[in-house]
């Protein structure tokens, strides 16, 4: 019979488990569509790069979390200002300078918490995992009604047993505070592993992984572009979801 090697999985949801770019290309269409706007693909992969930027400066604690969610509105409506990249679009500034940033980030928020794409057959995956008797949570730095939201919509708030987000448990990742506060809430249904029985998965070299090193626990880095990967940054890597299954059960030799 098989022994498992790990016996708590903590899941990213975002660009792991969920396709977030595809929610996100959606959202920014759909916000901007509500007031009779039409964008184009520049303007969303230019959209992408500040979200990005700022949440990258989130993890390393050089900016709030409100401030992310309102910088990156005003960041791309001062594009819109500037006329540098976008006056061609034929989107004038006053177009913008009536849309209250509020509004719109509540547009988008909405939108970004009622549209989802699986990530593979992620949800198959996690089922399946459950199905064996794995402990799975979600540890993610994302919005609490939006990631609560989507995450029901696409089915995992029946396998995950939590679901911990950033902005109710008070740390991002990958502040160790923030696995210690998953830990206690953890521990405190019942399920007390050591640290070696616990496996973090997720697509971030710089909040996953970086997480899981500030814990002392094993992670796997989900990385399909190739991108991400660094020699020694991480305990496992696959390309696909398909392929961490191999990493969950003990080997023959592993065994005493």
């Amino acid at each position: 019979m098989r022994q498992k090697k790990y016996d708590i999985l903590l899941w990213d949801v975002d660009g792991t488990l969920l396709n977030f770019l595809a929610s996100e290309r959606e959202a920014l269409f759909q916000a901007f569509a509500a007031y009779d706007i039409t964008i184009d693909e520049e303007i969303y992969q230019t959209y992408s790069e500040i979200n990005l930027a700022l949440w990258k400066k989130l993890e390393k604690g050089e900016v709030t979390r409100l401030e992310v969610l309102r910088n990156r509105f005003t960041q791309l409506f001062a594009l819109f200002a500037s006329g540098e990249r976008f006056a061609e679009k034929g989107i004038a500034y006053e177009t913008l300078a009536g849309i209250d940033i509020e509004d719109f980030r509540a547009k988008y928020q909405h939108g970004l918490g009622s549209v989802y794409f699986y990530q593979e057959d992620s949800l198959t995956l996690c089922q399946k995992l459950k199905e064996e008797g794995f402990y799975q949570y979600i540890i993610t730095n994302g919005v609490t009604w939006t990631q609560t939201n989507k995450l029901k919509l696409a089915g995992f708030d029946k396998v995950m047993r939590q679901i911990f987000i950033s902005e109710e448990i008070g740390y991002n990742k990958p502040d160790i505070r923030f696995f210690e506060t998953c830990m206690e809430k953890i521990r405190a249904e019942g399920v007390d592993v050591p640290k070696d029985r616990i496996l973090v998965i997720g697509d971030s070299m710089t909040s996953d992984m970086q997480l899981a090193k500030n814990a002392g626990v094993d992670c796997c880095l989900y990385d399909p572009a190739k991108t991400e990967r660094k020699a020694g940054a991480s305990t496992y890597v696959i390309d696909h979801l398909s392929q961490l299954e191999a990493f969950l059960w003990q080997k023959e030799t592993d065994r005493d």
